[in-house]
């Protein structure tokens, strides 16, 4: 049972290089397509709301920059955008 409080992001993907381009590219234009629809979980048409709490942010953050220490590159997101109402998004990161 969940109302809607649930984390299912995707946090590993182990791609052949033979199509790790293809998958970028894919996985690039389908986050592109739902950054539109970041917002207010109480307006119709959210679909990605805020993180709960600067805590996750965080988390999410040190994440991100233990990927760059090994050599990772951030393709897509992996920005905070700070919204005075709703407080604490943090974009995909890839």
């Amino acid at each position: 049972m969940s109302n809607s409080s649930r984390c299912t992001t995707l946090r590993r993907l182990i791609v052949h290089e033979k199509v790790y381009e293809e998958v970028v590219n894919r996985l690039k234009k389908a986050y592109s397509s739902i950054i539109q629809r970041i917002g207010d979980p109480l307006v119709d048409g959210t679909l990605y709301g805020p993180m709960h709490s600067k805590i996750g942010v965080q988390g999410y953050l040190k994440a991100i920059n233990e990927a760059k220490e090994l050599g990772g590159k951030i393709e897509f997101g992996g920005k905070v955008i700070w919204d005075s109402k709703t407080k604490y998004f943090d974009v995909f990161k890839m």
